[in-house]
């Protein structure tokens, strides 16, 4: 498995970060190689963003092909999947 994942929590690294009313959250990048699948869970809500690449994107109620820069948000302590489905590395941007 290739996976890799980096959180951005930076300032100086704007492109990197999400705001919300002034309070700064850290955002990870996911890295997935074709067929590459990713479950993980996270104890606040979180959004997921698909910034390059084609995912799908499923937990036990919802499942979706992501679209390009759509923003899907994945309540608290609610495990999600996220599988490349494409022919390249896909790049998947998790703020929590």
């Amino acid at each position: 498995m290739a996976f890799k994942y980096g959180a951005y929590s930076s300032k100086t690294d704007k492109q990197d970060l999400i705001t919300n009313n002034q309070n700064t959250k850290a955002m990870a990048k996911i890295i997935l190689e074709p067929n590459e699948v990713f479950e993980h869970f996270h104890s606040e809500a979180s959004t997921t963003t698909l910034l390059s690449g084609s995912a799908h994107y499923s937990t036990d109620e919802v499942e979706q092909e992501l679209q390009l820069n759509e923003v899907v948000l994945t309540p608290a302590n609610k495990s999600h999947i996220l599988t490349n489905i494409g022919t390249i590395d896909c790049i998947i941007g998790c703020s929590h």
